[in-house]
């Protein structure tokens, strides 16, 4: 009769190992990350939003030009209700999307139409926005040919 004598698993007992530290790497690196991030919570940083407002008017603007030509572009002979309802509810979109994005309000103002040789080639409005601490206000011109 054979006996067989009993050996320790030693590739078992290094996974195990490996794997027990890889755990304890991973609780620590938690509850690091957890530590970094209740502190920079509690920092006090202001970022100070008014830098932004103008970049975001240069934008606003060209965009809201690009959608009101889209809007109006071959409906100028329709008259000025028709093109002030599409001018509003173009408005109403950027108005809805400014504030609830980005926290600014934003407004349009439709002033009236210009016009090229008694020819009605475009839209002056008055565009506003702002943040509470600063704001841009400019009337413009979009032509809509």
């Amino acid at each position: 009769m054979k006996l067989r004598t009993l050996r320790s698993n030693k590739k078992g007992s290094d996974d195990a190992q490996l794997l027990l530290i890889a755990g304890i790497i991973l609780s620590v690196a938690i509850v690091t990350l957890a530590s970094v991030s209740v502190s920079l919570s509690n920092a006090d940083i202001a970022i100070d939003k008014t830098t932004f407002i103008k970049s975001e008017y240069d934008n606003l603007r060209r965009e809201f030009g690009i959608t009101l030509k889209d809007k109006i572009g071959n409906k100028l002979g329709y008259g000025e209700d028709v093109i002030r309802t599409y001018f509003n509810d173009t408005r109403d979109t950027y108005v809805f999307f400014i504030e609830s994005l980005n926290g600014n309000y934003f407004d349009a103002e439709y002033i009236g139409l210009s016009y090229n040789d008694n020819q009605v080639d475009g839209i002056i409005c008055l565009l506003r926005i702002g943040n509470g601490k600063e704001y841009v206000s400019e009337e413009i011109t979009y032509a809509l040919y």
